[in-house]
């Protein structure tokens, strides 16, 4: 439908399991079922679509399970269908009835790790319904921490690969890296992964079971076939040096777990990513050497952070961090001995004011808390910055 936001792609199924593997800014990756290019009437109607969809007894199978999530606008919907949690539960009944009638059998629903996630999005000129192949976790879910809690205001894995890009990353470089404020190391980790050519596919299917799990049956051979061929195409650069810095040693302490995790996977990434206890004041700039691109980006504190008084009440670590002031102002020493480029995330332009170099590059990002993508979203800026001489020197 024209009014969902994507990339839309027709090809193999081979096609969509390299898109799975290799996609680093993609929330999901959705096949798409079926298409009613005009407004639904009310609940009878909607029924009637879905079940016009597939021949769902031969479809889904009694022994795997299903979920259907809704989403839509209230205002472009008739009254019977804005109550998008009954209507989820309407479609997965819809589904499910076809296959008791003609195999005397209803496929289960599974609210974890289903086999078939299927989502229904509503618009004000009809509706679409797809399987997503990234399952309910979604794309921006590396795997890497599966087992971490995570602070609520760490950015999203997505996010900091889709900066990070903005920021000319590319696989295969020999770069000089530093995040002097990585807190629980996105940006230093994705940066890793960038440099390396490590898919994220690679560690979801290592790490964690649903990154299989929502791929159908039939193509998960296929699947295998393209992760082998991905594992092969990891290169780590011989002067690859990614370094993240935190005063925070709780923050840290994730960071390095998360760390272990990929190098469990891809052992070839030991000793390239170092991880240090300090303030951005007492960071050492990325390296002269030549031929390495020297780059920084980090993402200052601007919302919610583990600095002092805005911990997550949830987390007993948590550790008191310098104040947001103090945190621009050892920003602003650090890059004034920096000699390359620099990358600054940040909701409000007039924090990176003070900074001693001149923008070179402006991008608006859609961003905010890793658990409400949508919800309480923030406008971000990625200020890009050149190497410049410093102002007042």
């Amino acid at each position: 439908l024209r009014q969902t936001l994507g990339v839309f792609f027709s090809g193999s199924a081979r096609s969509g399991c390299r898109a799975l593997i290799a996609l680093r800014t993609a929330t999901s990756v959705d096949e798409i079922l079926g298409v009613i290019e005009r407004p639904l009437a009310d609940r009878d109607d909607m029924v009637s679509f879905v079940q016009r969809v597939r021949p769902w007894d031969r479809t889904i199978s009694n022994s795997e399970t299903l979920l259907v999530e809704c989403k839509g606008s209230p205002n472009h919907l008739p009254a019977g269908l804005r109550q998008t949690q009954l209507t989820a539960m309407s479609t997965q009944k819809a589904i499910t009835d076809v296959c008791l009638e003609k195999t005397g059998a209803r496929p289960n629903i599974e609210s974890q790790e289903p086999d078939w996630m299927l989502r229904m999005v509503f618009h004000r000129d009809g509706a679409q319904l797809s399987r997503r192949w990234t399952g309910r976790q979604g794309g921006h879910r590396r795997g890497y921490r599966e087992d971490v809690v995570i602070h609520k205001a760490a950015l999203r894995e997505t996010t900091a690969a889709g900066v990070l890009l903005l920021a000319g990353l590319r696989a295969g470089e020999n770069i000089s890296f530093l995040d002097p404020m990585c807190g629980s190391g996105t940006l230093a980790l994705e940066a890793a992964m960038i440099a390396a050519n490590i898919p994220p596919g690679l560690l979801r299917a290592a790490l964690s079971k649903s990154q299989t799990q929502a791929v159908p049956i039939q193509w998960r051979g296929l699947l295998q076939e393209e992760l082998a061929a991905a594992r092969s195409e990891v290169h780590v650069p011989r002067g690859l040096d990614i370094r993240g810095s935190d005063a925070n040693p709780s923050a840290l302490s994730l960071a390095r777990r998360c760390l272990a995790a990929i190098e469990g996977v891809v052992p070839e990434i030991r000793g390239k990513v170092t991880l240090e206890a300090q303030s951005a004041g007492d960071a050492t700039p990325p390296s002269r050497r030549t031929r390495v691109r020297r780059l920084i980006c980090c993402n200052p504190p601007w919302g919610v952070r583990l600095g002092k008084g805005e911990a997550d009440p949830e987390d007993e670590d948590a550790d008191s961090g310098p104040p947001a002031e103090e945190s621009w102002r050892e920003l602003a020493d650090l890059l004034r001995r920096h000699k390359g480029d620099a990358w600054v995330l940040t909701p409000n332009p007039d924090l990176a004011k003070g900074l001693p170099l001149q923008q070179k590059a402006v991008h608006k990002v859609d961003g905010g808390p890793r658990d409400t993508p949508s919800k309480g979203a923030f406008g971000l800026q990625w200020i890009g910055y050149g190497n410049p001489t410093p102002r007042g020197v």
